[in-house]
């Protein structure tokens, strides 16, 4: 094919500078093409490019370098894209994948889609358009990746914490179903973490306590105001017990009120109870945000 040099757009691609350097793995049997794209890429963002002839030189590069993307051709001699998003996917690999071909037919993107690729371009047409829309689609794909592994990691701290602590936390959604539960709740409830997510109350307290608790989540939910003077009765086989319930609501990003987040400790005389549940009153707006995630 005919050697070209396409000139960078400063528009091409907003905010490039925030991102840092990206490291991409191009995948296609056309070596003069890889060596056009390489340059392309590379004058439009942020971008390192390096490149893989096969999908089974892609692999071995892979085991030596850590890349936050790819992008692969479709119709390649052995395997070919969509063998290669499959492999990365049985091996628990999730690095953002873009298809980028000349083929344009329907039932391969459609395809390479529903196999979680993150994007598909065609190879042809203008190419300033073209590398321009690329370098978006990466962007875009490892931008979304790293926001998303930020999460999971948060999540995961998250969880140690709250698992680490004796008091009773949950987080109920507006249907009054438990989203999310800690380990010190899961004990106290006798019920395993994975059958107390996704459960309205009423399928886990009788009926006058789970209304009880469900008119208190929803005058939080309604006023926005959190309640820490709540005086619970429970009765277990250990007996009955009287804990001191605190609720705060919890909100999306935008600021919406998605439910509540709950604790709950083992009432003690007024002024420990008030000033423990004061303590995690301050706690839980703290990390009602991760929550909602």
């Amino acid at each position: 094919m005919a050697e070209y040099i396409v000139e960078s757009s400063t528009e091409a691609v907003l905010n490039v500078a925030k991102t840092g350097t990206i490291k991409v793995l191009h995948v296609d049997d056309d070596q003069a093409f890889l060596k056009v794209a390489k340059q392309c890429l590379e004058m439009q963002g942020p971008f390192q490019v390096d490149m893989a002839s096969s999908v089974e030189e892609a692999m071995e590069k892979m085991k030596r370098e850590a890349y936050d993307a790819v992008v692969s051709d479709y119709q390649m001699p052995g395997k070919d894209g969509l063998q290669f998003l499959e492999e990365l996917g049985q091996k628990g690999n999730s690095i953002p994948f873009i298809v980028f071909t000349g083929k344009g037919w329907e039932e391969v993107v459609i395809k390479a889609l529903n196999q979680g690729a993150d994007h598909y371009e065609n190879k042809n047409g203008d190419p300033e358009t073209v590398y321009s829309e690329l370098s978006h689609d990466i962007i875009s794909a490892v931008r979304t990746g790293r926001a998303e592994q930020e999460l999971r990691i948060q999540r995961e701290e998250l969880r140690v914490i709250l698992d680490s602590l004796p008091t009773k936390i949950w987080y109920k959604d507006s249907n009054n179903r438990l989203v999310r539960v800690n380990k010190a709740f899961a004990e106290y409830m006798g019920v395993s973490r994975e059958n107390l997510e996704g459960k309205p109350l009423y399928d886990l307290f009788p009926p006058d306590i789970a209304q009880k608790c469900w008119e208190e989540d929803k005058e939080v939910i309604t006023t926005g105001q959190p309640k820490t003077d709540v005086l619970d009765r429970h009765e277990s086989a250990q007996g009955v017990r009287w804990f001191s319930t605190g609720k705060v609501p919890c909100r999306e990003k935008e600021g919406n009120i998605i439910g509540t987040i709950n604790f709950s400790v083992i009432s003690q005389n007024a002024r420990k109870r008030k000033r423990r549940l004061r303590v995690w009153r301050g706690f839980l707006l703290r990390i009602r945000t991760l929550c909602s995630e």
